[in-house]
């Protein structure tokens, strides 16, 4: 008996169904591959440093004395500056080299942070206190980034608080260059304040303000900023600080991306022996001098009885 359409029917629709679940469960799911980190270059270069004499243009800064003004000091001693530190086989770069070049906070602060740059110098100039006084920011410090790059990709800074990611270096800068101020014997005062631009600055920055020198001799006048000879003194005392910052920044650097070790050479493979060649083994020859004779045997004597049988002949 044939059997209803509509049986067959469902009977081929159950086939088709479970021949496709089949095929979905004998394909095996290959999960996502993540994507690897982007290794990132070295962020900051040791051996470059950044100048940013204060001021410029219309903008005058303070004034030192009847014809001194602060835009004018700058200036000149970030050249001192410069020539100081180029002895010492830094690169240095400015922000600007003219008194009559007027930029930005903002312009300065983009200058300082495409310069790669691990040291960034704000320098000022002053006609109050006495001697040298150093200024990192006064913002909040966040988790500290590595300065040479990682494995990681790194966050990107808000601008108005770049600072705040490496003032734990910044500190260690300043740290560096009071040092140096306090072995010429020249007053120090250490602070905080967020002079413009240094808060939207990514590198380890330091604001450096140079005050009048108190006179030794009493009755004389304090020596102002703007001297030729106090800028020489404390330019070679900034460049030897930045020097030990160097290199502490190289073993800093060694720490983070250790060099990989060398690979060994492949050992030499033995040439190839050529191989050997086969015994002779000579044959034995008998020597017929120091042989002995063969034997023989002895000859057989028939001798005559003793006693010969009677009848025999004799």
């Amino acid at each position: 008996m044939t059997p209803p359409r509509a049986q067959i029917r469902a009977l081929l629709l159950f086939a088709c169904a479970t021949a496709a679940a089949h095929a979905q469960t004998a394909i095996p799911t290959v999960p996502p591959v993540k994507p690897r980190p982007a290794r990132q270059a070295s962020a900051y270069n040791p051996n470059i440093v950044l100048l940013d004499p204060a001021h410029g243009g219309s903008d005058l800064g303070a004034r030192l004395g009847d014809d001194n003004l602060e835009k004018d000091a700058t200036v000149a001693f970030a050249g001192r500056l410069k020539t100081a530190l180029a002895a010492h086989g830094f690169t240095v770069l400015l922000t600007h080299d003219s008194a009559a070049d007027e930029l930005t906070p903002d312009q300065r602060a983009e200058a300082a942070n495409r310069s790669r740059a691990a040291a960034c110098l704000l320098l000022h100039a002053s006609s109050g206190g006495h001697g040298v006084h150093l200024f990192t920011s006064s913002l909040p410090a966040t988790a500290s980034s590595s300065l040479f790059g990682s494995d990681e990709i790194k966050p990107v800074l808000p601008w108005g608080t770049a600072q705040s990611a490496v003032l734990a270096q910044s500190a260690r800068l300043a740290g560096e260059l009071a040092d140096a101020v306090h072995a010429i014997r020249v007053p120090l005062v250490l602070g905080q304040s967020s002079v413009q631009p240094i808060d939207s600055l990514s590198c380890p920055a330091v604001a450096l303000e140079l005050a009048p020198l108190a006179p030794t001799e009493d009755g004389a006048d304090p020596t102002p900023a703007s001297d030729a000879e106090y800028q020489q003194r404390i330019a070679e005392a900034v460049a030897a600080a930045l020097d030990s910052w160097r290199s502490h920044l190289t073993v800093q650097l060694g720490e983070q991306n250790p060099a990989p070790s060398p690979a060994k050479p492949p050992k030499p493979k033995p040439a190839p022996q050529p191989a050997p060649k086969p015994k002779v083994i000579p044959e034995e020859t008998p020597d017929i001098l120091s042989a002995p004779p063969p034997h023989k045997p002895a000859p057989i004597v028939r001798r005559p009885p003793e006693n010969p049988p009677p009848g025999t002949p004799q």
